[in-house]
């Protein structure tokens, strides 16, 4: 049994396999959008560990070791308490032209996450005495 099926976490089937880890949290945020992330990054974390200990001091632990140690690190985060996120204070700045012989730039951006694509965008103001 591998410690994924064990942890009874739903993945995608893979149709040809990914060669990158950032790939395959692509494919799973794109295919399966509910899946419990903290489960999952508590399993990468734990195999890539475990490997590392295999490699480096030549030692293991068992499926069924990874597995309850991940289900009581989930349990252990799950339970500790998280402050309130506090979001940051919006400063309200007027505009104002820039100063003689001095370029202002407004920029923004934007993301188009259902057609994979991004832009951004500027204006150059310039400031001329008259």
């Amino acid at each position: 049994m591998s410690v994924w099926n064990g942890t009874k976490i739903k993945l995608p089937w893979m149709q040809e396999p990914l060669n990158e880890f950032i790939d395959i949290v692509w494919e799973i945020m794109e295919s399966y959008p509910n899946v419990d992330w903290i489960l999952f990054a508590v399993i990468a974390w734990s195999l890539w560990s475990n490997r590392n200990s295999v490699i480096h001091e030549g030692k293991s632990k068992g499926h069924e070791v990874l597995i309850r140690s991940v289900a009581d690190f989930v349990e252990e985060i799950k339970q500790e308490k998280q402050p309130p996120v506090r979001l940051p204070t919006k400063t309200k700045f007027p505009w104002s032209p820039p100063r003689k012989d001095w370029y202002k730039i407004n920029t923004d951006g934007a993301v188009f996450k259902e057609i994979g694509s991004c832009g951004s965008g500027g204006i150059r103001i310039l400031s001329i005495s008259l």
